[in-house]
């Protein structure tokens, strides 16, 4: 039906068009014969027959003038009722005027109104050159039809404009659901995003890329009107591999991914969303799948501080790994006004179009948005992250028993990071995930193969998070015993959240430190009973031998004298039959007690310090040199990191002291958020600074766990 009412106002166009130019014709046709029966009369004509003669001729022009001028005035009445119609039919048609014309009929149509036009002025001049009166009637009604077209045009073009206005300013409303408000995103745009988080965001966005010349040629493909392909086949070829794919691979080369390996970095959730974007502009109609592009509205301004920040922020990316961005910048608004050229007359023909216009856009937008969850999700929830590779497969068998390990619940010092009253660069990218999180100082050993029975080694403020996430891992995890290396507060602050045990809790440490906690336990007491053992020798219980190794001391704020500081010897029994029931009271067996001499030829031993006051201690180096896995204070850096706080080594003095020994140097734990070992070691790892870390140094993390490879004597 459209087909046709364009072709019926087109032939009519032309009609009214030749007749303009035959009436012109035809009026100068009548004039000359004027001319000439007047000059061809006889000399001898009297005025009488000239004047009969004259008004036969005239009378006869005058019935064909009048004739003609009524044929053209009901064309024009016509012409008038159709383009009525049409433009108020032309609003339930799918394509504009404009896109509707095929090119060889608005050609053929312009030839055919530039020839009118040229024939009407040559008539013109012909009639001035022979000084003959015009029709000045007929001459106001050409007026009268040419200023009704340009009317026609120029309101056209003003209802295409504000279309567009229209349009714009609907989706432009959406800005506030757009993805650059997406907490992920606020990392990026920060500058604390790690590395690795940078790697995950480019490797996942380039699916995204990659999908958006493939949606193109399917809207290429599905558009009937050769005009719009030809204009929106551009955007395949700005988008594939010769364009901004290509560019956004520079992305992912500058930040170490291989092209081959980029689609292991691709979470599903992001094939998902992308994968959904592709169906919708493959079932929609095609304006549908061109509107969906509309969300590069909000993009120009993203790119461009982008642009401007990323270079001080990441000053380790090089300068081609911005192209895409660059590219993006100065392309983004031609292709913004020319989608809105094709769309907004479409859309802004009904309330009905409009709505579906915003809904189109608000769905590409939960696309966008839906991306950057599945990072957030993966980024911070690793216990939901998905394995990358098969398990490692084992013999089975009957004899196979897991080894016995000791986690690192907390590896931070007091405070933890981030610590909650400081905003300095590190804590705040501790806060923000990009750097680990550390809390407090505590450790956690298991013997049996199921996990079960649990010894805590100091039971510091974050005890409930830290046993949540223990919980987590090994659900049926059962508090047996807490062993206690010294009194400050930090490795002592949890024992209140003991309370809701509702069994008997055993607690080992020195007498002295025994005597400083009574007040802490006093609050226990009245919720659990609590049993406080003498820890000054050696002691088995859950599968385990523990041996004290006093290490200094060093006194509490909260405490009156200073006390006993120890660090502990860790060595798994061989057989069950030497470990204690660690039921509801853990008690010492008469088995055998192994010689720190055996412990070598015995199994993996660990000796764990996390506080060490002083290093003039040879008992101290002589239980580092026993044991296989050394976990040592590194509480400080330098020894005037924090003159204020004292009873901590320096990591600089206790790497001092192992290099004069001969002794490897330990894994560090209890660090202060202070650290600057600490931090450099952090944001080198995190790709958040170009130093590289210290292969010499090692540091604990929170959940970290080490095995004793226990084998027979």
């Amino acid at each position: 039906m459209q087909a046709h009412c364009h072709s019926n106002y087109y032939q009519m166009y032309s009609q009214k068009s030749s007749l303009l130019h035959a009436r012109a014709h035809t009026n100068q046709h009548e004039k000359k014969t004027e001319i000439v029966s007047v000059s061809a009369l006889p000399r001898h004509t009297t005025a009488s027959e000239f004047n009969l003669r004259y008004r036969k001729n005239s009378t006869c022009t005058t019935i064909a003038r009048t004739s003609m001028d009524m044929y053209v005035r009901i064309l024009a009445f016509f012409e008038f009722v159709v383009l009525t119609t049409f433009k108020r039919l032309k609003r339930y048609f799918t394509l504009t005027p404009q896109h509707t014309i095929p090119d060889d009929v608005a050609m053929k149509d312009e030839r055919r109104k530039s020839q009118s036009e040229t024939a009407m002025h040559s008539s013109q001049r012909r009639d001035s050159d022979l000084n003959v009166f015009s029709n000045t009637e007929n001459d106001d009604e050409t007026n009268d039809d040419t200023n009704c077209l340009r009317t026609l045009t120029s309101n056209t073009m003003n209802d295409a404009q504000n279309n567009k206005s229209r349009l714009r300013s609907e989706l432009s409303s959406l800005a506030y659901r757009y993805h650059v408000h997406h907490p992920f995103n606020a990392l990026l745009q920060s500058g604390r995003a790690s590395r690795d988080m940078l790697q995950l965001w480019a490797a996942n966005r380039y699916y995204y890329q990659d999908t958006i010349p493939r949606k193109d040629a399917l809207i290429v493909a599905r558009c009937p009107h050769s005009s719009i392909r030809a204009s929106w086949i551009s955007h395949v070829v700005t988008h594939d591999i010769d364009g901004a794919l290509g560019e956004w691979l520079h992305l992912t080369r500058a930040l170490g991914i291989d092209d081959a390996n980029v689609a292991s970095h691709i979470l599903p959730a992001t094939k998902f969303a992308c994968d959904a974007y592709y169906t919708f502009c493959r079932d929609a109609t095609w304006q549908d799948g061109m509107c969906a592009s509309m969300t590069h509205l909000f993009a120009g301004d993203i790119h461009s501080r982008r642009i401007a920040n990323w270079p001080k922020l990441y000053p380790w990316l090089p300068s081609g790994a911005f192209d895409y961005f660059e590219t993006r910048v100065s392309s983004l608004p031609n292709e913004i006004e020319s989608s809105l050229d094709l769309l907004a007359d479409y859309y802004c023909t009904s309330d009905a179009r409009m709505r579906r216009a915003r809904q189109v856009v608000m769905f590409k937008q939960d696309v966008l948005w839906s991306m950057l969850d599945a990072l957030w999700h993966h980024w911070f929830a690793r216990e939901c992250r998905m394995p990358l590779s098969p398990p490692q497969s084992r013999q089975p068998s009957s004899s196979f028993t897991p080894p016995p390990i000791l986690r690192v619940l907390g590896s931070g010092a007091g405070g933890g990071v981030p610590q909650w009253n400081r905003v300095d660069r590190y804590n705040d990218q501790a806060r923000h995930g990009c750097v680990p999180v550390r809390t407090q100082s505590s450790f956690a050993l298991s013997s049996d193969t199921e996990r079960r029975d649990w010894i805590l080694i100091n039971c510091s403020p974050d005890f409930g998070f830290q046993w949540n996430a223990l919980v987590k891992i090994y659900p049926h995890a059962t508090l047996r015993a807490v062993v206690l290396t010294d009194n400050q507060l930090d490795h002592v602050g949890g024992l209140i959240s003991l309370r809701e045990s509702g069994e008997c809790v055993n607690i080992y440490c020195y007498p002295d430190v025994a005597r400083s906690i009574e007040s802490v336990l006093a609050l226990v007491e009245p919720y659990t009973h609590v049993k406080v053992h003498t820890f000054i020798d050696v002691t088995q219980m859950c599968g385990f031998q523990l041996t004290p190794v006093v290490v200094g001391e060093r006194k509490a704020r909260y405490a009156p004298h200073p006390t006993s500081v120890i660090g502990i010897e860790i060595v798994p029994l061989m057989d069950k039959t030497e470990s204690t029931t660690c039921e509801n009271e853990v008690a010492h067996n008469e088995t055998k007690v192994l010689d720190p001499s055996e412990y070598d030829n015995h199994s993996k031993t660990i000796f764990v310090a996390p506080c060490v006051p002083t290093l003039d201690n040879i008992g101290l180096f002589d239980a580092c040199r026993r044991s296989s896995v050394v976990l040592f204070d590194g509480t400080f850096a330098t020894p005037d990191e924090m003159p204020s706080v004292s009873g901590h080594v320096s990591i600089d003095e206790t790497c001092a002291a192992f290099d004069a020994l001969r002794l490897s140097y330990p894994t560090f734990v209890h660090m202060n958020n202070t650290n600057r070992r600490l931090l450099d070691s952090d944001l080198s790892c995190s790709g958040l600074t170009n130093l590289a870390p210290s292969p010499q140094l090692q540091f604990a993390y929170d959940g970290m766990e080490f095995t004793f490879e226990s084998h027979e004597t």
